[in-house]
């Protein structure tokens, strides 16, 4: 569970990363807005501790982190995850109900009825 974090607790975090930002290594400005970003996310088993949280750009570093480096991750580590306790059911064609059976042959042991056709031309 993310717990809401004091100002004393969050100052003391960005002082002790010196007031740069651990995403693009950028200084932080007093001001300047700025979040606490979990460098191991908690959907990949990251701690929700002040050892795991590192202060973030708000605009730009801190959600193109989130999107472009722990969204696939958390992703992939889903998928993983799936597949290890065979929960993915494999992908199978899709398999129609087919046509209706249909009646049986006639076999060469069973004997053919023919019809007697005249091939005899009529007379004219």
């Amino acid at each position: 569970m993310r717990k809401r974090r004091s100002d004393k607790v969050r100052l003391r975090i960005l002082k002790a990363h010196n007031h740069t930002c651990h995403v693009c290594g950028g200084k932080i400005d007093p001001g300047e807005g700025w979040d606490l970003d979990h460098i191991i996310p908690l959907a990949l088993f990251g701690e929700d501790e002040e050892s795991n949280l590192a202060p973030a750009h708000r605009k730009g570093c801190h959600s193109a982190k989130t999107a472009t480096q722990d969204a696939p991750a958390i992703a992939r580590a889903v998928r993983r995850e799936t597949r290890h306790f065979g929960a993915h059911a494999p992908k199978r064609e899709i398999q129609s109900a087919g046509f209706a059976p249909r009646p049986p042959q006639n076999r060469a042991t069973k004997p053919l009825t023919k019809i007697a056709v005249d091939n005899r031309r009529p007379t004219p």
